[in-house]
């Protein structure tokens, strides 16, 4: 598994968008309970970055996050593919 990252400035040199990257990353269960209930707890992603450029403004997700308008893009291509079996 890798994050999803968009820093500006490489986008603004380079046109890169989003990209996967990241060292060292895990996901899991931690060692904290949610409300005190010993079956239920929270999760931590966890990874290391090392910035590509000096004042840059980077973003992180777990998944590239899409807009609404491309969602609904999707849903239409895919009612269109499903016609056309």
């Amino acid at each position: 598994m890798l994050v999803s990252i968009f820093s500006i400035k490489k986008h603004n040199f380079e046109g890169v968008k989003w990209f996967k990257g990241g060292d060292n990353v895990t996901f899991g269960s931690s060692e904290f309970n949610r409300d005190h209930h010993k079956e239920q707890h929270y999760y931590c992603l966890s990874f290391e970055y090392n910035f590509e450029y000096e004042f840059d403004e980077v973003y992180f997700a777990a998944w590239q996050p899409y807009t609404y308008s491309r969602l609904a893009n999707l849903i239409q291509q895919a009612k269109k593919n499903i016609g056309n079996l």
